[in-house]
């Protein structure tokens, strides 16, 4: 993976105009020295997202947001670090640095751009093929299912020709190989080893692409009376059909906006909801939803829409993915079609409004997992324990104050003592057990894979613990956004004080010393540089304000009112932490009895000389 150095980050994003950028998304205000509009990541009527040119970052002050050009376009566009960088080095006309990789690095990157290319070669002749005579079969079924050429170029839509070598030769005049023809799943070898023939024959193409844009596979559906309804390419360096969704790229957008996603079980059903302005589904490659696909969807929203068959395959499928969402934090909903038919089925006989309206219908999918697990009358007295040892691994997932109303649902329709459902969440709990699946399912894949990429050439991250995910205390927080605003003045007084030393969360410590590198080399910090690699909702969201708008801002008359107290209040968060950690091991030694007496009055000593520090500072913050 390329490494990106601060200073070449630093100048990508001096040469990027961010303004520029976001409003090749969103139409931009000018409001003094900001830009303001409709935030593009969830829906809003009155615009709360401000973009900054000077200090080269966004924020949205209804959702938290935020960021520089770097996030902002792998937010918008679903792309992943390095991808996000290119693009932008690419509009700048900024060169990439060079790489120093291994041969066999630099082989196996050029292997994967040869596949990239077959498949980009096929996409643009199935495409040819389908607004040619050879297409006219192609053009009346998607005419039948009410479908014109523009949606289909939209799309990408194509037709593979009813021949063994269309193809084939389309692929040769491209440049590319029979062999990576055959391993991009779009050649099938013949018997003999006497050459290849296409996979694809007689069948509507459906182009399937990565979150680059890439094409990685097709999917087609037969325009004959072939058995294979559909058949899909074979896996291969490329395209890992467990990590891949159907309208993703195309839907990203669409998902920011509605904030929740519909997954669909098929190309025509995402398709045909995007046709009636659902633009937001997506369908999984012909496989059961996965751990590594819901992954994906996190990255782009928390809420999951599940629209399969409203037969039992269909429903199961939907209880498959529930614990797979909860794992992930996603919150997970279930919707079927009325009288068994098909989204696209739906869409186009209905309209529009119809499906807006159907999208409205949709129950919690742990309300329908409940109610699918709950025991019928004829059970059997043994039914309720199976219930309940079902449901507890599920609950143990949710959130505290949901774990408790739904103990008292699943209690009160059990016909138990709350405590009985309590008992058995505490000891799926303690157990640790992977969440079993529903009766008559099978378990979710293996583990996910991390989408987001490491950013390369700053420094280490905060380490992951229980106090990066602490709340941050007041202080902590006046003491970033002070930092950001007066660089000079507050750099000085926290080294001068040596006030990183008052600190005790990781995070803050960490982009403490990013400001002050910054307030050292005498520049303006960018988001990234202080943001990358932290986790605290809380410090992210503060960045964001502070670095983008100065309405976030103290007033001037107050900044040096506000800087006194900040720093007196993190030394006596400081003293009272000392305070606690001394009286505590003056309270072990006393009651060991084994202590040397030197020892007691050396504690007894620091306490209270802490217990006057308190006092005092106590006493200096009254005075303010």
């Amino acid at each position: 993976m390329p490494k990106f150095s601060p200073n070449f980050i630093q100048d990508l994003l001096a040469r990027t105009s961010i303004v520029e950028l976001v409003r090749t998304y969103v139409q931009l205000q000018k409001k003094g020295s900001t830009w303001k509009g409709l935030c593009p990541f969830h829906q809003e009527k009155t615009p709360s997202f401000v973009v900054n040119e000077g200090r080269k970052s966004f924020h949205c002050f209804g959702c938290g947001q935020g960021g520089d050009a770097i996030q902002f376009l792998r937010e918008i566009e679903g792309l992943g670090f390095v991808d996000a960088i290119k693009e932008l080095a690419e509009s700048a006309g900024l060169p990439l640095p060079r790489e120093d990789i291994t041969p066999q690095e630099a082989a196996r990157i050029s292997h994967r751009d040869r596949l990239y290319k077959a498949n980009d070669v096929a996409a643009k002749y199935f495409a040819s093929v389908l607004r040619s005579p050879e297409g006219e079969e192609g053009r009346r079924y998607l005419e039948s299912r009410s479908y014109d050429l523009e949606f289909a170029d939209q799309h990408r839509l194509g037709v593979a020709p009813d021949g063994w070598d269309g193809l084939s030769l389309a692929l040769r005049a491209g440049g590319i190989e029979p062999r990576i023809g055959e391993e991009a799943g779009l050649l099938v070898a013949k018997k003999g080893g006497n050459g290849h023939y296409d996979r694809f024959r007689n069948r509507l193409m459906f182009p399937i692409r990565e979150q680059s844009g890439k094409v990685v596979a097709f999917g087609g559906r037969t325009l004959g009376d072939d058995t294979a309804k559909y058949i899909n390419s074979p896996e291969s360096p490329v395209y890992n059909k467990s990590h891949i969704l159907y309208g993703l790229y195309e839907a990203r957008r669409d998902i920011h906006r509605a904030d929740k996603v519909l997954v669909v079980e098929g190309y025509f059903d995402v398709l045909g909801l995007a046709r009636a302005g659902v633009g937001f589904s997506v369908a999984p490659c012909g496989t059961a939803l996965t751990e590594q696909q819901l992954s994906a969807l996190s990255s782009h929203t928390k809420e999951v829409v599940l629209l399969f068959d409203s037969d039992k395959a269909g429903r199961q499928a939907a209880m498959r993915a529930l614990p797979i969402c909860l794992q992930k934090g996603l919150w997970p909903s279930y919707l079927s079609v009325p009288d068994g038919k098909d989204p696209d089925d739906f869409a186009r006989e209905h309209g529009a409004e119809a499906v807006q309206a159907l999208l409205e219908t949709a129950q919690p999918l742990l309300d329908v997992f409940i109610e699918d697990s709950l025991p019928g009358p004829d059970d059997g007295a043994q039914a309720a324990d199976r219930c309940l040892e079902e449901l507890a691994p599920i609950l143990v997932m949710l959130k505290p104050v949901q774990q408790a109303d739904t103990i008292r649902r699943v209690a009160r329709a059990l016909g138990v003592d709350a405590r009985v459902v309590e008992d058995q969440v505490s000891k799926a709990k303690r157990s640790r057990r992977p969440a079993p699946q529903p009766r008559d399912m099978h378990p979710p894949s293996a583990s996910a894979e991390p989408l987001a990429e490491p950013f390369h050439g700053q420094e280490p991250a905060a380490p992951a613990s229980a106090a990066s995910a602490a709340p941050l205390t007041p202080p902590q927080r006046q003491l970033i956004r002070l930092m950001v605003q007066d660089p000079p003045e507050l750099a000085s007084l926290v080294e001068h004080y040596q006030a990183h030393q008052w600190l005790n969360h990781p995070e803050v410590e960490l982009v403490v010393s990013r400001l002050l590198r910054v307030a050292r080399e005498e520049r303006t910090p960018h988001s990234t540089e202080l943001m990358t690699g932290l986790t605290n909702r809380s410090l992210l969201r503060d960045l964001s304000e502070v670095l983008t708008s100065e309405e976030s801002w103290y007033p001037a008359d107050r900044l040096e009112l506000a800087t006194r107290e900040c720093m007196l209040r993190l030394r006596l968060e400081w003293l009272l932490r000392r305070q606690t950690r001394l009286t505590r091991d003056l309270s072990a030694q006393e009651r060991s009895g084994e202590a040397d007496s030197g020892l007691l009055l050396e504690l007894a000593r620091q306490l209270n000389d802490i217990n006057r520090d308190v006092e005092r500072a106590r006493v200096h913050l009254g005075t303010l």
